[in-house]
């Protein structure tokens, strides 16, 4: 079987969970005898590769200015080179608008280039001047020609979506020419433009609710004019996959709330157990204890809530070990300058994981959005490190307090502490959690592993393409 898939980033130029979801199925699939491709939008294919003529989308006034702002990479060196002369003999430099207006009323284009990585062949594109609102609309005519012609020289047998952001046009694509495709829902970006269903004010939001809230609370950056054409075309997708799949009944219950007649399967992620390494730490009554968080440093994942909470304790004897990259970066480094019991380790490899898993007591999840099953969550239980999550979203269908982690009541600062303060206290309990982590009570979670992970996911692509034409 012959498969694609879909994703809106990919390694290396990103390495967060869907990301990581795509690459481990891809490559077991592939272990498995199946041919694989990975699509994905990448400024990586800008430099230096060839350029495919499209035709060109007309913008809003919004688009107009964003393309205002781009001229070519060589037009942008000839004009640095032509201001270098110029100043060399003491004149001015030449205005060059009229060139630019010219530059930005050619074609789009769609530049491609083909690498590999960890064995997978991934095809990256991205346009020359990026269209406006591509991250939030699911559709890009600018895209289409591109997306056919790849799709009808490809011929996969199947196409899986691990993110339709900035590739919807592949799946229209593979409708017009017959070929099935999977959805994973991997966040809210069908029914969230914004993907984490909290408002342009940072409050959690409920759900889109026929495009209503959207209307009235996110309107600073995309228009409420383009909400009911994307409920549509969100609505189109779902229904026209061959299934959608969700890892948690939390976010698959979000996106029935606003397409009720769309079924949706239940395949959790996958964690490479076999590889994972034990963490055998046992805890006397007193022992120094290290916290990690390993993701992204954004607002939403609540790294800041988890320093505020992290400096009120008073222990000598604890660490927080920090990894991951992010907007927040310069504010994780002042608090390393700030308390020499909070280290930053910069951004882990994926080789390094497991290592890192082994010298850690408790992993800490503090997001503040609804986080849909977030991937070092499940790792750190793969490897029986204990976490201590926000109470929402489906990290609770994983982590039952006290059980086999812990939970905190979400953005709350004092009861986070008061969390970690506990644990700091009463070490030994961490014994007990990580046994329970191992040998699962009745109707415990239990960590799904990558084969059976696969397994489920290749059932439903021999299922998809006995049905499809």
């Amino acid at each position: 079987m012959k498969i694609l898939y879909l994703v809106h980033q990919f390694y290396p130029d990103a390495y967060q969970g869907t990301e990581k979801f795509v690459l481990q199925l891809a490559q077991h699939c592939q272990a498995a005898g199946h041919e694989v491709k990975v699509i994905t939008y990448s400024t990586r294919a800008r430099n230096g590769a060839a350029a495919t003529t499209v035709a060109a989308r007309p913008l809003s006034s919004s688009g107009q200015a964003a393309r205002q702002r781009t001229t070519f990479p060589a037009f942008r060196r000839f004009k640095a080179r032509v201001a270098s002369v110029f100043s060399h003999v003491g004149i001015s430099a030449p205005s060059f608008h009229r060139l630019r207006a010219f530059g930005d009323r050619l074609p789009n284009r769609i530049f491609r280039a083909d690498y590999e990585y960890q064995g997978v062949p991934v095809i990256s594109f991205c346009h020359r001047q990026h269209p406006a609102y591509l991250r939030q609309q699911l559709q890009d005519p600018s895209l289409t020609r591109f997306a056919q012609e790849l799709i009808q020289r490809e011929q996969p047998d199947l196409i899986h979506v691990g993110h339709p952001m900035q590739g919807a046009e592949f799946l229209y694509a593979a409708q017009a020419q017959q070929i099935p495709y999977l959805l994973t829902l991997t966040d809210f970006w069908l029914i969230c433009w914004r993907c984490n269903l909290l408002n342009e004010q940072g409050q959690l939001c409920h759900g889109p609710r026929l495009g209503n809230e959207c209307r009235m609370r996110c309107t600073k950056v995309f228009p409420p004019a383009h909400v009911e054409q994307r409920r549509q075309l969100a609505q189109h997708l779902l229904t026209q996959a061959g299934a959608v799949v969700a890892p948690s009944h939390f976010l698959a219950s979000k996106i029935r709330a606003e397409y009720a007649t769309i079924p949706i399967r239940l395949i959790p992620y996958g964690m490479d157990t076999q590889s994972a390494l034990p963490n055998g730490r046992r805890y006397p009554s007193a022992k120094p204890l290290t916290f990690l968080f390993a993701g992204g440093l954004f607002k939403s994942k609540g790294i800041d809530l988890l320093i505020a909470a992290f400096r009120r304790l008073t222990s000598a004897h604890i660490r927080l070990q920090i990894y991951g990259a992010g907007t927040l970066l310069t504010a994780i480094q002042q608090a390393v300058q700030a308390d020499d019991r909070i280290r930053y380790g910069g951004v882990y490899q994926i080789h390094e994981l497991n290592q890192i898993l082994t010298q850690v007591d408790v992993v800490v999840v503090p997001s503040t959005w609804y986080e849909n099953m977030p991937l070092i969550m499940q790792e750190a239980q793969a490897s029986g490190v204990p976490t201590l999550v926000a109470d929402v979203g489906g990290m609770t269908e994983c982590v039952t307090d006290e059980v086999n982690g812990f939970t905190f009541r979400m953005g709350d600062v004092a009861d986070l502490q008061r969390k970690m303060q506990m644990i700091i206290d009463q070490p030994a309990i961490l014994n007990g959690i990580k046994e329970n982590i191992r040998n699962p009570q009745p109707g415990g979670y239990r960590v799904t592993s990558l084969a059976e992970e696969a397994k489920l996911y290749l059932e439903q692509y021999e299922r998809i393409v006995r049905k499809s034409p």
